[in-house]
Formats: C-alpha cells, sequence, structure tokens
C-alpha cells in the first residue's frame, strides 16, 4: 500500500511543477520573479535587500502561456480580458510593463498589474496632486480611488506616484508612459495604503498599446524619483530649458528668479499695489477666469502667465532659491495674504 501512496503523491508534484512556475528576470541591482500560478511578481532589491511583493488580483486571472528570452518575459493572459503582456528589465533597471490586445475589442476598467503592498507601517505614498504631498501608509482619513492624470477637476499632475519609508531612502514608483485612459487607484488592503494603474476604455475599446514603467531605489527617497521622472518626461517631450532657451531669447533670463504669483477672485484688484508694499519689482501672474480691470502694467489673459513689473520697488530676485510660486488668498482686503510659498528650482 505504500509505494502505491508515494507514486500518486510523486506524480501528483509532477503534475503541478509542470504548471506552475516561477520565472526570474535578474541584473546586478534586482531580481523579479513571476509566478504564473497566481500572475503576481516580487522584486528584490540587491543594493539593499528590500523585497517589494504585490497584493493579490481582484479580477482572476490565468497565464495560458509564457516565455523567456533573456530578461523578457512573454505571456498570454485569461480573464476578464484577453492580453498579451510583456515584461522587460531595462539596462537601466527599470521594469517595463506592456499590455497588448485586439485593438477593436470592448474592454471595462480593469487593473494590472497588482499594486505593491507596503513592507511596513513606515512608509508614504507619493502622490502627484496639485504640488505633491506625502500620505502615511497606514492613513485611515484621506479619500482613496481613481487619480486621473491631467485632469482639470482634481488628480495627478503627473502621470506617476510612488512608495518611499519614512528615512527617504528606499522606495519604489510607478510611471503611466500611456497616461490618457488610465488612472492611478489608490486602495486600502489590510490597514494599509497601496495603488495600482487601473486601465480604462479608450472610446469603449482597448485602443492600443498600455504601458507602466516601475523604477526602483536604495536611497534618495522621493527626491530621487521626481528626478527619475524628470529624465523620463524631459526626454519623450523634447523639452529645452529655460537656460537653453535664454540663448537664443537673452530677454528670458529677466524670468529667473522671479515671483510667480497666482491670484482669483477679488485678490486681482489692487494687486499692484500690495505687492508694491511688500517690495516686488517684477513677477509672474496667472490669473484666474473672470475678467477683471486691473493695473494696465497687469495684462489679463485667460490662463496665461505674464512677466510683468509691479512698480518702482526694490528688487526681488531670490536666484539661489530660483522660481517661488506664491498663491494668493481670494479675500485680499489689508494687504496681501499668502496661503502657500513653494521654492521651485
Amino acid at each position: 500500500m505504500i509505494k502505491p501512496i508515494t507514486i500518486s503523491i510523486f506524480l501528483t508534484l509532477m503534475v503541478l511543477s509542470a504548471y506552475s512556475k516561477v520565472w526570474t528576470l535578474s541584473d546586478s541591482k534586482l531580481e523579479v520573479r513571476f509566478d504564473d500560478q497566481t500572475a503576481l511578481f516580487s522584486v528584490t532589491d540587491k543594493r539593499c535587500n528590500k523585497v517589494w511583493e504585490q497584493l493579490p488580483l481582484k479580477d482572476q486571472c490565468t497565464v495560458k502561456k509564457t516565455e523567456q528570452n533573456g530578461n523578457s518575459l512573454n505571456m498570454k493572459l485569461s480573464g476578464k480580458h484577453e492580453l498579451d503582456v510583456t515584461f522587460v528589465l531595462t539596462a537601466n533597471s527599470a521594469l517595463e510593463i506592456s499590455l497588448n490586445a485586439d485593438d477593436k475589442i470592448s474592454i471595462q476598467n480593469f487593473a494590472f498589474p497588482s499594486a505593491f503592498k507596503a513592507p511596513d507601517n513606515n512608509h508614504y505614498v507619493l502622490l502627484t496632486d496639485s504640488e505633491g504631498l506625502l500620505l502615511s501608509v497606514d492613513d485611515t482619513e484621506y479619500p482613496v480611488g481613481g487619480n486621473q492624470p491631467y485632469f482639470c477637476g482634481g488628480g495627478l499632475a503627473m502621470a506617476w506616484m510612488g512608495m518611499v519609508d519614512n528615512q527617504f531612502n528606499t522606495g519604489y514608483m510607478a510611471i503611466l508612459n500611456t497616461p490618457y485612459d488610465a488612472t492611478m487607484r489608490t486602495k486600502r488592503e489590510n490597514g494599509l495604503v497601496a495603488f495600482e494603474p487601473l486601465w480604462l476604455p479608450s472610446i469603449e475599446k482597448f485602443g492600443y498599446e498600455r504601458k507602466v514603467t516601475y523604477h526602483f531605489f536604495d536611497k534618495g527617497g522621493y527626491v530621487a524619483q521626481e528626478k527619475a521622472y524628470r529624465d523620463y518626461i524631459w526626454k519623450k517631450n523634447n523639452v529645452i530649458s529655460l537656460k537653453e532657451k535664454g540663448k537664443r531669447f537673452p530677454a528670458m533670463d529677466k524670468m529667473m528668479g522671479t515671483v510667480h504669483i497666482y491670484v482669483w477672485d477679488k485678490a486681482r484688484c489692487g494687486i499692484r499695489q500690495r505687492t508694491e508694499i511688500v517690495g516686488y519689482r517684477q513677477g509672474a501672474h496667472s490669473l484666474g477666469r473672470q475678467p477683471h480691470a486691473v493695473s494696465r502694467n497687469l495684462v489679463e489673459k485667460r490662463f496665461v502667465q505674464h512677466a510683468v513689473r509691479l512698480g518702482p520697488a526694490l528688487e526681488f530676485k531670490p536666484r539661489t532659491l530660483g522660481r517661488i510660486r506664491i498663491h494668493v488668498h481670494r479675500q485680499l482686503q489689508k494687504g496681501l495674504s499668502v496661503v502657500a510659498a513653494n521654492c521651485l528650482r
């Protein structure tokens, strides 16, 4: 009786191993392990021995086929939608994930890949909403849900989010390479906040290839993440810096170190007189929607920043700080009421 039982167990294990495999992509910095039974992957940062693991997928899916070519992994997923998914560990240790399907198939919102869970509660989620914020992962009050990039009614001002430890060293970020039919969905799982890409239909169809790129950090905190996004987006959009533009248009040098003041509602009235008191000589203004009569030196145009001169007072050009952005309270009655100031480099 022992031999048949032993043989049966052995055969069962062989069958399971034939249909279950952990695939590995690796370089000197990262090791990425993909489980083709759960469709989840984990990332080990070899530089700091930190492991990032995913939460289980809400939408069940089955990995039908997997092929590996070096540090590239191609698979077919079957579930809510039929997808061709490619994982690539790039030469600069970024993990690129591309999703493809028939462009004309109808789809509903779907999330893939799943969110990375915070290793513990000593971490922050980095949201790029407006000026950005750090949200403790054990927060219980901040609203969670969709964070659509570039949406005028609120959402992500930049198409990425991140997570960082409370010592501002290790972390990871996810960049939406195809951000226009996508959101970064935040959610609470096991008492901790996490986020994942949520893909939306393009005119009710899949439409085109979707792509998200993950970067992992052993040091530098959120500053390193911001620099990584800047490098990516400047290259993508062929950004020319103000310094380079100044070589063609020398007058642009007058903008460097000036003050950017955002005003709205009643703050437009008398803004020149109020700023003269503070001592601003020149600055850039963003004016709100409603037209309003102002000083001839403050030309009004909707949604446009104006470089203007604000009177004969002393020049205010903190070049060591870079550009300062100031938000002025709408009820400007007895002087310049500043509610926020951020030094922008």
